[in-house]
């Protein structure tokens, strides 16, 4: 049985520095690899690659998420 991703690839997310653990401010990135649904999960780990303001790219990055933060968006 396969579960239906939380988030997909490509999905561009912008996350509160209360909804991910260490880092300072929100984060821009590009979600590079499914984040898998689970019902009981509290964080997720999110692999994507961190937009600047304008769009451009710049590293990737691997953030641990509050799933709360990330339901519902696709």
């Amino acid at each position: 049985m396969s579960l239906v991703p939380l988030i997909e690839p490509g999905t561009v997310l912008t996350i509160a520095e209360r909804d991910y653990l260490y880092g300072a401010g929100p984060i821009r990135l590009r979600v590079d690899v499914p984040v898998p649904a689970h019902p009981n999960l509290e964080w997720v780990t999110v692999h994507g690659t961190r937009l600047l303001a304008d769009g451009r790219q710049t590293h990737r990055v691997s953030v641990l998420v509050r799933v709360a933060a990330i339901a519902g968006r696709q």
